[in-house]
């Protein structure tokens, strides 16, 4: 009885674990810390990073929790050459839209261009599958 009950559990679980994580709507977190910035540039990419991002079609959204430089944000498309979709450019946290998505896909990424004169950039947030408000 009790490893009917332990299975029961768990399987309960694991149903609610997918549940929640399955929702694009959440949010999934992005972030690049010590970018180095040569010749007043650093940059980050996502996709050479392995990081992609499941969205539908429609209007992305990125949320910045923090930002230490100007930086240039890229949403892009493909593992191996990615394509450009939409570029924002970051002064400070708050919502950006990242318009453009015409797939329902999970190989879109971020590429991170930080700008400043020499030492190092941070930028942390999450993007989103609909569009800021």
């Amino acid at each position: 009885m009790k490893k009917i009950m332990t299975i029961v559990v768990l399987s309960l679980a694991l149903l609610l674990g997918f549940s929640v994580t399955a929702s694009a709507d959440d949010g999934s977190s992005f972030g690049a810390s010590n970018i180095k910035i040569y010749v007043d540039v650093g940059v980050v990419d996502g996709a050479k990073n392995g990081k992609f991002y499941h969205l539908t079609p429609g209007n992305a959204s990125i949320y910045v929790d923090d930002v230490s430089n100007a930086t240039d944000i890229t949403l892009r498309k493909g593992k191996f050459s990615p394509s450009n979709i939409a570029t924002v450019h970051v002064t400070g946290p708050g919502w950006y839209n990242l318009p453009g998505v015409k797939k329902d896909a999970s190989d879109y990424s971020l590429l991170i261009v930080a700008y400043g004169n020499g030492g190092t950039a941070s930028i942390h947030g999450s993007v989103h599958d609909h569009r800021a408000e």
